[in-house]
């Protein structure tokens, strides 16, 4: 079982990929002339959150 401070780390290291990872996706896409349509309401989780817990579901369902 991973510890609270591991799963802090493996977050971190995730967050970190993620924003750049956004920059440079945001540097090489073609940009749009119409603004997209966009959401009324906020995502309740960031990518990285949901990164972390696919990471920490699959390092745990490999363990069985």
């Amino acid at each position: 079982m991973l510890d609270a401070n591991k799963i802090t780390e493996i977050y971190f290291l995730i967050d970190e990929f993620c924003k750049e990872f956004d920059k440079t996706i945001a540097a090489h896409s073609l940009k749009e002339k119409e603004a997209p349509k966009k959401r009324n309401r906020k995502f309740i989780m960031s990518d990285s959150e949901v990164i972390t817990i696919l990471v920490l579901f699959h390092t745990m369902v490999s363990k069985t």
